[in-house]
């Protein structure tokens, strides 16, 4: 064998391992963004459950909010100051 067929023989060898390399590249980056995304939803969903969380506790501790709720429920009329109160309130959540 020739040195430039031994040449051509480690180019092809170093092509394949090459290509290997880029195939095993190309997965841990697929894995690596996939995990992005799923930590991304995450960090969304916990950010929202403590918004939802934080209007429950400020409905818990208004002193307004169970008077408002116990007449809207009674099917009492509620005066424009009450109904902004809770327009206002509720706003919040969404």
């Amino acid at each position: 064998m020739d040195h430039l067929t031994f040449a051509q023989l480690l180019g092809s060898y170093g092509e394949f391992i090459g290509s290997i390399a880029v195939l095993a590249t190309l997965i841990y980056l697929a894995l690596q963004i996939r995990q992005t995304g799923r930590s991304a939803t995450f960090a969304a969903v916990q950010a929202y459950r403590a918004e939802r969380m934080a209007w429950f506790q400020s409905n818990r501790d208004s002193p307004y909010m169970p008077n408002i709720f116990v007449k809207a429920e009674a099917g009492q009329p509620l005066d424009a100051e009450v109904e902004y109160r809770l327009r206002s309130h509720n706003s919040a959540l969404w």
